[in-house]
């Protein structure tokens, strides 16, 4: 058995031996990490995310930055026969406008980089 599996177990029945109540009990175990993980299918629908793009201790302009993600599931089966297969879009990009420039110049420059990336995604 895997050492962290069995550290986890022996943890769990220390709790459970406290002369605790049972919601405190619960509570703590809940509080342990699971070491072991699960493969779930991939999710579908939409998410997106935008952060903002400036520094307040180097003020040479500001932006945005986000990422998008669109996934539709095809198949969602179980097991080996039926595999959980998903496909999606998936972009990250970001605009900047920076203000620095050669002198005697007052014209802003505006940046913009992205990527997208169409794939599948599944468990199989």
């Amino acid at each position: 058995m895997d050492p962290a599996v069995k550290s986890r177990q022996a943890i769990v029945e220390m709790i459970d031996d406290m002369p605790i109540n049972s919601k405190f009990k619960a509570l703590l175990i809940s509080q342990i990490p699971n070491p072991v993980q699960k493969i779930s299918p991939p999710p579908t629908g939409f998410k997106w995310g935008l952060a903002p793009l400036f520094d307040p201790f180097d003020p040479k302009g500001f932006g945005v930055k986000g990422n998008a993600q669109f996934t539709v599931r095809v198949t969602g089966g179980v097991g080996p026969q039926h595999p959980n297969i998903v496909l999606g879009a998936w972009g990250d990009g970001k605009v900047f406008l920076d203000f620095t420039g050669k002198q005697g110049q007052s014209r802003p420059r505006v940046d913009l980089e992205g990527k997208i990336f169409l794939g599948v995604q599944g468990t199989f």
